[in-house]
């Protein structure tokens, strides 16, 4: 199982819902980081 695909995409999502992502364009920044790391924690489970 890999979840990272759903994970990153939940990531535009909330970036997009708080006004950061404007453009039809996406650049790896501390935003995009930041939320996919915290969408990461809530939701993956790992041992």
């Amino acid at each position: 199982m890999a979840p990272h695909k759903p994970v990153l995409l939940l990531a535009f999502i909330d970036l997009f819902d708080n006004g950061l992502l404007t453009e039809n364009r996406v650049y790896v920044d501390a935003d995009l980081v930041g939320a996919f790391l915290e969408n990461w924690r809530l939701l993956v489970e790992y041992s």
